[in-house]
């Protein structure tokens, strides 16, 4: 005699094997779990879109791993966002004048395309 607890297969009231295991599983149970699963995602996602950039920093430190590639590449977005755009300098009439007539060129290479007129 075996020492196994259960050794007979389960089956129902009219004696028929229950089948377990994936055969169970239904695709309205399956899309189901995916839908919930993919609202909870976008929720998460939210409220992480939500955060500034020191916050998200702090919640990749607070995560178990390094995330260095993330920590790295955040700091430099934080960065970038602290330092003062570089000022150009005003242009020079000549530049204005190069700068008119490709604007001109342009137009013209449009209307041509499109086969209208420039006024």
């Amino acid at each position: 005699m075996s020492k196994q607890k259960y050794t007979k297969t389960p089956t129902s009231a009219d004696g028929t094997p229950i089948k377990k295991g994936r055969e169970q599983y239904s695709s309205e149970k399956l899309h189901a779990r995916r839908n919930k699963r993919r609202n909870e995602a976008e929720k998460r996602q939210a409220i992480y879109d939500g955060l500034s950039i020191q916050a998200r920093i702090a919640v990749a430190r607070g995560r178990r791993g390094d995330s260095k590639r993330e920590i790295a590449r955040l700091e430099k977005r934080l960065a970038a966002q602290k330092a003062p755009a570089p000022k150009q300098a005003p242009l020079t009439p000549e530049q204005k004048a190069v700068k008119t007539v490709k604007r001109g060129q342009a137009a013209a290479k449009q209307a041509t395309k499109h086969h209208t007129s420039v006024a």
